[in-house]
């Protein structure tokens, strides 16, 4: 058994649980923290909601000369 977060912990990566962005170790610790707590459940289910519809919603892409000025503002940052 995976070791227990606590609710802020899980809330912290909520987000990038939804996003796919946790290692599978720390997405299974957070998954299984939101399975059992009745506190945090709802709020993962709202925020994965949200994040469906903001996707569907979403289908317009940003114009070629905005993506290439936020891709080389980038590339200066790193």
């Amino acid at each position: 058994m995976n070791e227990n977060i606590s609710c802020g912990d899980a809330l912290e990566q909520l987000w990038a649980l939804i996003d796919n962005e946790l290692c599978t170790e720390d997405a299974e610790r957070v998954q299984e923290h939101l399975d059992r707590c009745k506190r945090c459940y709802p709020q993962y289910n709202f925020d994965r909601a949200y994040r469906q519809l903001v996707a569907l919603q979403c289908r317009e892409k940003a114009p070629a000369e905005l993506r290439h000025r936020v891709f080389m503002k980038l590339l200066e940052e790193t």
